[in-house]
């Protein structure tokens, strides 16, 4: 990793006309590292998931609960303020490291403070601990929000993905040695908090900041305005993707959260990968260009097409392949994650392309607007969790399909490009064939499978047949497309002289 010189070349920005190739180079290599990061993730999951039992599972996704609300509060939205503020100063980012760590220890203290109340909720004696040492993970993660955001705003991406995915490996390494010493649901909590730990020394043995102490005023006001927005924000996120597990767990028991929580790990693929690399390029890079709005149409509209055009077919394949999948990544005794999987998994198509519509807003500053159109979707996705719980898990998993799979996709999008100034049906002609070419694909990999792999074939010959008919059918149909895609990704990367960002005066 390259090392940064000071604190004044990060708070610049790429200039206007090299936007594009920063997102571009940004995104493939936050999105190569991410999808690395991923594939440890995996790897660590399916030896968990033949070490630990998925009551193990349960406990920790019961604590998850607890920890994900706490997560809302944890940079209080001053970490995307940072990186969307177009003049940024030394000691706003000071006042902003300090609030920041704050925060931190005052979650440490609450996790302690709360786990006793959650364990009584849950009746279960081992979720008070759990959630103690859990809240470890809060007072690394406040130390560590504002030099990871001036990173980011500077879009050394390569840098924030290498730290962590540096983080990631050593806890997934950390967790299974604790799982092959007995230590059940410990493992999976200290896998969590080596990687909290690591974050923070790499990322502070990495960038040379060191915080001044905080002073009053310094137009901090507006940026913390901001945050407030991104944090009411992510209050309402936050219901939309943990009421389920409070339900479930509340009503079905901790071995059917574990099972839920499995397949909506492995259904959310998609949405992590891209949240994990093209979001965290097109932020900063929306943010530089958001007062010129056909730059802003352009790097929009380019971005969702390439997202369409990976999201689609991924999503759609493991609908056609679930029962393999699964075997494959989780191992026979996890095969009742099947049905729930399916229905996840329909969600599971539109939800990385829905994110876009978030992106935009933030990026523009409209955080007003996305509150308001928040609330709404978690109104609609509140109701179908608590209808669909008189009828368990599956009920659950069929509400979710609905909602996020069928109702909201649509409006939220095009209130976003209305927000914008965008056109939004120019933008469904874009990515609508590949939303059509993912759905042939599905449909002939399906044939394929029933067609050349007899009932008493093995599983993994099933699963190869599928995959492969998938690649063949998709890569003939958008030939054209991925190959001019692919070219133009190689120009700009290799024939695009991308300037250092100057220090400031």
């Amino acid at each position: 990793m390259s090392v940064v010189p000071s604190v004044n070349s990060l708070l610049q920005r790429p200039r206007q006309d090299e936007v594009g190739a920063y997102a571009l180079r940004g995104a493939l290599w936050t999105g190569g590292l991410t999808l690395a990061r991923v594939a440890v993730s995996i790897a660590a999951t399916a030896i968990l998931a033949r070490l630990l039992t998925p009551s193990d599972y349960g406990i920790v996704a019961m604590v998850g609960t607890l920890t994900a609300f706490f997560e809302l509060f944890s940079d209080c939205g001053l970490s995307t303020a940072s990186v969307q503020k177009r003049n940024l100063t030394k000691a706003q980012v000071d006042n902003l490291f300090w609030l920041n760590a704050a925060v931190g220890v005052a979650l440490c203290a609450a996790c302690a403070l709360a786990g006793p109340l959650l364990s009584g909720y849950y009746r279960q004696s081992a979720i008070a601990p759990v959630a103690a040492m859990t809240g470890l993970g809060f007072l690394f993660g406040g130390f560590s929000v504002q030099p990871l955001a001036l990173l980011s705003r500077q879009m050394r991406l390569k840098d924030v993905s290498i730290i962590r995915l540096s983080a990631h490996f050593l806890g997934a390494c950390a967790g299974v040695c604790m799982a092959f010493l007995g230590l059940r649901y410990w493992a999976l909590v200290g896998q969590s908090l080596v990687v909290h730990a690591m974050i923070l020394a790499l990322v502070f043995a990495h960038v040379r900041y060191r915080p001044g102490l905080p002073r009053p005023g310094q137009g901090t006001l507006d940026m913390l305005k901001f945050g407030g927005h991104m944090t009411a924000f992510s209050i309402l996120i936050y219901l939309v993707r943990n009421l389920d597990n409070l339900l479930i767990g509340r009503f079905c028991g901790a071995e059917q959260l574990g099972y839920y929580s499995r397949a909506y790990f492995l259904t959310t693929f998609p949405m992590t990968f891209i949240a994990g690399s093209v979001g965290a390029a097109l932020i900063p890079a929306l943010a530089c260009v958001s007062h010129d709005r056909q730059k802003t149409t352009d790097l929009y509209r380019n971005t969702i097409t390439a997202i369409s055009s990976i999201a689609f077919p991924v999503a759609i394949g493991s609908l056609v392949t679930a029962p393999w999948l699964i075997r494959l990544v989780y191992g026979p005794k996890w095969l009742p994650v099947v049905p729930i999987f399916y229905w996840l998994a329909v969600s599971a198509v539109f939800q990385p392309v829905v994110a876009t519509a978030y992106w935009l807003l933030i990026a523009c500053g409209r955080t007003r607007e996305l509150v308001l159109s928040t609330a709404v979707v978690t109104v609609i996705v509140v109701t179908g969790f608590t209808a669909g719980v008189h009828w368990g898990v599956a009920g659950v998993a069929i509400s979710f399909a609905i909602t996020m799979g069928l109702l909201i996709p649509t409006p939220l999008l095009w209130f976003a490009h209305r927000v914008a100034g965008i056109q939004f049906h120019a933008t469904v002609r874009a990515i609508a064939p590949y939303l059509g070419a993912a759905i042939v694909m599905g449909v002939i990999a399906t044939a394929c499978g029933q067609w050349l792999t007899p009932g008493d074939a093995d599983w993994r010959i099933s699963l190869a047949v599928r995959v492969l008919a998938g690649l063949v059918t998709y890569g003939a149909l958008r030939w054209k497309q991925c190959k001019a895609a692919a070219q133009a990704v190689w120009t700009e990367v290799a024939g695009t002289k991308v300037t250092a960002i100057p220090a400031q005066s």
